[in-house]
């Protein structure tokens, strides 16, 4: 996306808040697979006091994106059931921004940021193998214990915790779109055991897998 000439190259798990009254575009086509959520809002001038303000950065990584999206999901669920009053949607608009508000943003070496990178995208492209911690920092050829110590300490997360993270957003997606049953989609998420699954699921979820299915049965994202 581009604001004024302002450039933003963004990653999945990341936010950008558009400031209105300026020129806005995006900057290359759409990938297949792109999908983002986004909503409108105003800001209003308070007379609060600064130490009961938090600063907002326009574009930050989510310390946890799963919480942004289910916040998204509930917020477009109420919506089209039309259970949204002014003050509700005030609320959860003012939760997803706390979210960003808690991002981290950790300053790091180019060498320690490339390597964090690929250690991202193996998990993104073998989270449904069932791979561990140990893979990953096998396929960098880099040991365990150093990965694991540099990995959470940029992140704020382990390695297992950002492979299950992966995995229970797959699973979240095939939950949403398709009629998979729970266990084929455990498997088709990374995971050989159902119960382990739902176990992980439920941790990150709050709720169960059919719960989850129940509850959005509908919801609105932007796709191409």
């Amino acid at each position: 996306m581009e604001e004024d000439g302002r450039r933003f190259d963004l990653e999945p798990g990341q936010t950008l808040i558009l400031w209105p009254d300026r020129h806005h575009r995006g900057v290359e086509p759409y990938q297949r697979d792109l999908s983002f959520y986004w909503i409108h809002f105003s800001l209003v001038p308070t007379q609060e006091a600064p130490e009961k303000k938090v600063a907002i950065s326009q574009m930050a990584t989510l310390e946890r994106p799963d919480r942004m999206a289910e916040l998204f999901h509930r917020f477009l669920g109420e919506q089209e059931e039309g259970h949204v009053s002014p003050h509700e949607g005030h609320l959860l608009l003012s939760l997803m921004l706390l979210e960003v508000h808690r991002s981290h943003h950790r300053p790091l070496a180019p060498s320690t940021s490339g390597m964090l990178a690929r250690a991202d995208n193996y998990i993104s492209e073998n989270f449904h193998r069932h791979i561990g911690a140990g893979d990953v920092a096998q396929s960098l050829r880099l040991n365990p214990d150093y990965l694991g110590r540099i990995y959470h300490h940029a992140r704020g997360h382990t390695l297992t915790q950002a492979i299950h993270r992966r995995q229970v957003r797959e699973a979240l997606a095939l939950l949403r779109d398709t009629t998979l049953n729970v266990d084929e989609i455990a498997r088709s998420s990374g995971f050989q055991d159902p119960r382990y699954f739902r176990r992980i699921f439920s941790r990150y979820q709050g709720v169960s897998p059919i719960r989850y299915r129940n509850f959005h049965t509908r919801i609105h994202i932007n796709t191409r």
